[in-house]
């Protein structure tokens, strides 16, 4: 068991949380007449919690492949552009009424954004759309909660943040609509919607100077269904895409095994240095 590799999942997640995903994954591990809880089990908790239950639908063999693309789009802007987060699974099996997921999810517990950051939101949701434009020339409706997370973004930096480029500073979502002017509303949308047509322009960047690993991950999406974090780190590797480094807390180390340890115990050494 990597509890170091866990514990970045578990970013923002309570004791209370982690308590049901481990009870969540004994439950798993019995299912499959497992001896005992191994980290696949619990990971497959987290994504049975948080993503959904997974099922499978009679796709055809273009809508999968362009769910592989869709997916494989939003894995590469992830992993090669976002400031704070990670891909940690990437899957083509349906879950909750989605055709495929990236699951990503900051390498550290943050607790504000800047406009960095949100930028990188923006152009992670727009990946999708960007990667079915760019191999089939035409895009699906799948878009549509992509859209939704990236329009609320943009509108709430120029609306609400003063992070818009056209000078206007305020939340002016405290203002009565009606006391807004049209031509203000006309500015404060077109600077929306300025953001948006930059962010697509950097992805569409990024993934033709990427679209020998664009067309890597989506094959391998279709041959194994799912991709956890290690496999996709050694994928990119291939290409000397290094992975970013993960923040270590001081006040705690864990040392995990080596990778082929075979530590029947399930136990994990604990190191802990004196706080300050």
């Amino acid at each position: 068991m990597d509890l170091s590799r866990l514990a970045r999942k578990a970013v923002y997640k309570t004791p209370a949380e982690i308590e049901n995903i481990l009870k969540e994954g004994a439950l798993i591990a019995t299912r499959g007449h497992h001896e005992l809880v191994t980290y696949k089990d619990i990971s497959a908790a987290i994504e049975r919690i948080e993503l959904g239950v997974a099922h499978r639908l009679n796709l055809t063999p273009r809508e999968r492949e362009m769910t592989a693309y869709h997916e494989a789009g939003h894995l590469l802007i992830v992993y090669l552009t976002h400031p704070t987060n990670d891909v940690f699974k990437a899957s083509i099996v349906q879950r909750g009424g989605t055709l495929g997921v990236v699951h990503s999810i900051p390498r550290e517990e943050l607790y504000s954004s800047d406009v960095k950051t949100l930028r990188a939101h923006i152009k992670v949701a727009l990946a999708g759309y960007a990667a079915e434009r760019l191999k089939y020339g035409v895009t699906t409706d799948g878009v549509s909660s992509d859209f939704a997370g990236a329009m609320s973004i943009a509108h709430n930096m120029v609306w609400r943040f003063g992070m818009g480029q056209n000078g206007f500073v305020g939340d002016f979502t405290q203002i009565p609509k009606e006391q807004l002017s049209d031509s203000l509303k006309q500015k404060l949308n077109e600077a929306t919607q300025r953001l948006l047509h930059e962010a697509l322009e950097e992805v569409d960047v990024t993934l033709k100077a990427e679209a020998h690993i664009l067309d890597r991950f989506a094959s391998e999406l279709l041959k194994r269904d799912e991709l956890d974090y290690d496999e996709i780190v050694a994928i990119f590797m291939e290409y000397g895409k290094q992975p970013k480094p993960i923040p270590i807390s001081p006040a705690l180390t864990l040392n995990a095994p080596p990778a082929n340890c075979n530590n029947q115990t399930g136990k994990k050494t604990v190191k802990k240095t004196p706080l300050p």
